[in-house]
């Protein structure tokens, strides 16, 4: 594989999840210039059609396990774009394993999930304050 692009914990993008809003995102950090290192699904021919489609084969790695994820270290940003219900676990995941989060709207589904989330980041980073951000539309 082809590293070229992503320094270890650089600027490349991990994605979770394969749907439309992932490959919304990927046309937007493509026209960034950020790499898109890493995939998780757990449709890994979704992920793989996604790599085939915006041409990444050689810089980006597609997982099934989340852990495999978590344990690649070409990513310092992580964007969460799996179902609803599942953003706050992998947020603050993601939080746990030292990487910037953008979570696709909504970023949690309840007031306990928000909680949880607000103590990942008291915790682990010490923040007392709204530091995540969410996603949303904006038309242009």
């Amino acid at each position: 594989m082809d590293d070229s692009n992503a320094d270890s914990r650089g600027y490349g993008v991990a994605i979770i999840g394969a749907g439309a809003m992932s490959r919304e995102r990927i046309k937007i950090y493509r026209t960034l210039n950020r790499p898109i290192t890493a995939i998780y699904s757990h449709n890994t021919d979704k992920a793989k059609a996604l790599v085939e489609e915006f041409g990444l084969t050689g810089q980006t790695v597609v997982f099934d396990s989340i852990s495999s994820f978590w344990d690649y270290e070409k990513s310092s940003y992580v964007y969460i774009a799996s179902t609803n219900d599942s953003h706050c676990n992998y947020a603050t995941e993601a939080m746990m394993h030292d990487r910037h989060v953008l979570v696709e709207q909504m970023m949690v589904c309840s007031i306990s999930e928000l909680a949880k989330v607000h103590e990942c980041l008291k915790n682990r980073l010490g923040l007392d304050g709204p530091v995540l951000h969410q996603h949303m539309a904006v038309e242009a």
